[in-house]
């Protein structure tokens, strides 16, 4: 739907009713809310942010980081910037639960500048090198992954070359003495 001039969720409220979802209804609203705060529309932003809250308190859900996301962002638009960091905090601590790397990056990055804006740069130093270690740890694990993944993958060829050897020894008679 159009939304003061803003194309909103595509998901389309007449599917909402033939098979209601509270998680995409709670995921629209979310986007909703953050395209009409990009709008300029913080009125209509906090109505919808607040219903994404408001089905995220229902649904219990600890998945999606997006109802935080879009209330922080609107509170931070607004000036009220101790709640703002309060909601990061709650989206942070779901993205950490999930091992979201990323997500983890952009919200530690959101946190960071906020305490900057707020002239709090001992903290803004805190999250950003904390940011930095995390960064350093998720790598970390990727190049644990990507070297365990090459070690299978020589494995399979080593394995994939015996069992044809094999084939060719029994295909045609052929013994090698070792």
């Amino acid at each position: 739907r159009n939304v003061t001039g803003v194309q909103t969720c595509a998901l389309p409220i007449s599917a909402l009713r033939d098979t209601p979802s509270l998680t995409s209804e709670l995921l629209c609203a979310a986007h909703e809310s953050t395209l009409l705060r990009l709008h300029g529309d913080l009125i209509g932003a906090e109505r919808a942010a607040r219903r994404a809250a408001q089905l995220n308190a229902l649904l219990r859900q600890q998945l999606y980081i997006e109802p935080q996301l879009c209330l922080a962002e609107l509170l931070q638009s607004r000036g009220e910037f101790d709640a703002a960091l309060a909601e990061y905090h709650s989206a942070l601590t779901i993205a950490r639960r999930q091992h979201r790397h990323l997500d983890i990056q952009r919200l530690l990055s959101a946190i960071g500048a906020l305490h900057e804006r707020q002239g709090r740069l001992s903290e803004a130093l805190h999250v950003t090198r904390e940011a930095l270690q995390a960064a350093t740890a998720a790598l970390d694990r990727v190049n644990t992954a990507a070297a365990r993944h090459q070690q299978l993958a020589r494995e399979l060829r080593q394995a994939r070359s015996e069992e044809h050897t094999s084939e060719l020894q029994s295909r045609f008679g052929i013994s090698y003495a070792v």
